[in-house]
């Protein structure tokens, strides 16, 4: 498994804990809103890193977590955003890659790979 597609699963774990009814809350405002600053961090690096992966990997996760974790003070709200980049990022975690060769670049042994 590539190293981004086990930032994804972590920040799917992340996400998944803070998004949980009541214990994420609890957990966020007993840290004093640490947590959301941390993942917020965390999207950021992990968006940096799939914007120079090759191939490149989807973004959506990673766009959806800085936003929940900006927004996450907004307790409903927080939870819903919370809950929703968990799913994007397991989606991204646990989804093949699949490299496309356009066809005026494609040599006779360029092929189409699933990783």
């Amino acid at each position: 498994m590539r190293i981004q597609k086990l930032l994804f699963l972590f920040a799917a774990l992340v996400e998944l804990v803070l998004g949980f009814p009541f214990f994420g809350g609890l957990l966020i405002i007993s840290l004093g809103w640490t947590p959301l600053g941390f993942a917020l961090i965390m999207h950021i690096i992990i968006l940096g890193l799939a914007l120079v992966a090759k191939p490149r990997e989807p973004l959506v996760g990673s766009i959806i977590g800085i936003i929940a974790n900006s927004l996450g003070i907004i307790p409903i709200l927080g939870m819903l955003l919370h809950l929703l980049a968990a799913l994007l990022n397991f989606i991204q975690a646990l989804s093949p890659n699949v490299i496309i060769v356009n066809e005026e670049t494609k040599n006779d042994d360029d092929v189409i790979e699933i990783l």
